[in-house]
C-alpha cells in the first residue's frame, strides 16, 4: 500500500528520519531522566549537607549550653564549697568557744568546791570556837560567883584581922595584905585592890589582864616569881 503511494528512495527517507525522531525521541527521553536523576541526587546532597549542618548546629548548640550548665554548675559548687568553708570555719569557733566556755565553768566549779571546802573547814573552826568561847564564858560566870564570894568572905575577914599578915583561907587561897592569890590546877590568878598599884610589876611577871573579871592570870611556870613578889610587899 505504502510502496504504491511512496517510491522506494522515499521510503527509506521516510525510515530513516522516523528513526532518527524516535531516537532523538529516545534521547532526549534519556537525558531528561538523567538529568533529572542527578538533579534528584543534586538535591539529596544538599538535603543531607543540610541535615548536617544543622546537626553540626546542633551539636554545636548543645556543646555551648553543655559548656554554659558546666560553668555554671562550677560556679555554684564554688559557691556552695565557700559557703560550707565558712560554715565549718564559724562552727570551729564556736565549738572553741565551748570549749572555753566549758574550762570556765569547770574552772568555777572546782572554785565553788575548794571555796565550799574552806568555808566547811570555817564553819567547823567557828563552831568550835564558839563551844570554846560557851564553855569558857561558863567557867568564868562560874569563875566570877566563886571570886565575888571570896570577896565578900574576905572583906569580913579583913575587918577581923591585921592587914600585915597573910591570911590563909583555904589550901589554895591565900591573901597578900590587899591582894589575893587563889590557885587553880592549870593556873593561878591575882586580885584585889593592890594589883592596880602594882600592876607594872604584876605585868612584868608575865601577868595577863581580864578586864571583863577584872583580875590577872598567870600560868603555874610563874608561880615561884609570883609568889616571892607577893611575899616582898
Amino acid at each position: 500500500m505504502l510502496s504504491i503511494l511512496f517510491t522506494a528512495k522515499e521510503l527509506a527517507l521516510l525510515s530513516l528520519v522516523t528513526s532518527l525522531i524516535f531516537g532523538y525521541t529516545g534521547y532526549t527521553f534519556m537525558s531528561g531522566r538523567k538529568e533529572e536523576r542527578s538533579e534528584r541526587n543534586e538535591r539529596k546532597e544538599r538535603s543531607e549537607i543540610k541535615e548536617k549542618n544543622e546537626r553540626k548546629d546542633h551539636f554545636h548548640d548543645h556543646e555551648r549550653d553543655y559548656k554554659i550548665s558546666t560553668e555554671i554548675l562550677f560556679e555554684r559548687a564554688q559557691t556552695r564549697t565557700r559557703e560550707a568553708n565558712k560554715l565549718i570555719i564559724e562552727n570551729n569557733e564556736k565549738e572553741q568557744d565551748l570549749n572555753k566556755r566549758i574550762e570556765n565553768l569547770v574552772e568555777r566549779e572546782n572554785n565553788l568546791t575548794e571555796y565550799e571546802k574552806d568555808l566547811v573547814k570555817r564553819e567547823n573552826y567557828l563552831t568550835k570556837k564558839y563551844q570554846d568561847m560557851e564553855d569558857k564564858e561558863q567557867f568564868l560566870n562560874k569563875f566570877e560567883q566563886n571570886l565575888n564570894a571570896r570577896r565578900e568572905f574576905m572583906r569580913e575577914e579583913e575587918l577581923l584581922k591585921e592587914k600585915s599578915q597573910p591570911t590563909t583561907h583555904t589550901n589554895k587561897d591565900i591573901l597578900y595584905k590587899d591582894i589575893l592569890y587563889v590557885d587553880y590546877k592549870d593556873f593561878f590568878i591575882l586580885s584585889g585592890l593592890g594589883t592596880r598599884r602594882n600592876k607594872d610589876e604584876i605585868k612584868k611577871l608575865g601577868g595577863n589582864w581580864t578586864p571583863s573579871q577584872s583580875f590577872w592570870i598567870f600560868n603555874n611556870s610563874e608561880k615561884d616569881r609570883v609568889q616571892n613578889f607577893l611575899n616582898s610587899l
